[in-house]
Order: C-alpha cells, then sequence, then structure tokens
C-alpha cells in the first residue's frame, strides 16, 4: 500500500467525512477523494495533512517549498533533472517547490 491510500484509513481512523475534511482544508471532495486514490496535487495534499493529523516526515518547522529547492540545490539539480530523476514533469517539480508549507508541527503522525 502507498503512502496516499492511507489518507483515506486515516480519515476514517478519526471518524472524519470527506466532506469535512475537504471544507476544513479548503478543497473539493472530488479533489480529497484523488489524494485518496494517490492522485492530485502537492499543495492540496498540503492543505489536507494538518486535519488529518498528519505531516511530512521530512519537513520541521519550515516551508515544504523552500526546503524542497534547498534540497534541490544542494544536490545541484535542475527542475528539470530532478523532475526527470523522479519520472514527473518539470512543470510538477516547479509547483512542488512553491507548496504552502501548510504541514508544520512535530507532535502529529508523518507520512
Amino acid at each position: 500500500m502507498t503512502a496516499l491510500p492511507l489518507l483515506r484509513d486515516r480519515r476514517r481512523d478519526l471518524a472524519l467525512t470527506q466532506a469535512a475534511v475537504a471544507k476544513a482544508a479548503g478543497i473539493s471532495i472530488p479533489t480529497l477523494r484523488n489524494l485518496e486514490q494517490g492522485k492530485g496535487s502537492i499543495g492540496s495534499l498540503s492543505r489536507a495533512l494538518p486535519f488529518m493529523q498528519l505531516r511530512w516526515s521530512w519537513l520541521r518547522d519550515t516551508d515544504a517549498g523552500q526546503d524542497l529547492t534547498r534540497r534541490r540545490r544542494m544536490r545541484g539539480l535542475s527542475q528539470r533533472a530532478l523532475a526527470e530523476k523522479v519520472g514527473c514533469s518539470r512543470r510538477i517539480c516547479s509547483v512542488a517547490t512553491r507548496a504552502t508549507g501548510a504541514c508544520r508541527g512535530s507532535g502529529k503522525d508523518a507520512i
């Protein structure tokens, strides 16, 4: 099982409906449904995680986009090179580096 389908299980464990999480996160129900199926954007995922008491495991009190950019640059990778390495488009890498950093904190479960 991949990490994203765990979102559905976590939401259910917390007795939350898709409607409640979507409303709290400011995303649509179809967007949340896509996230639970392993689809969707980093931004939508970043907005939904806190409402399911989850956070990025590598993120500690910093902006996700800034941290991704810092890590990419430390390795001397362009957005295009990173995209090729992880198997996505350069646009996806660009969007990921502009993530909002909405998932902060150390007292939550990590994915």
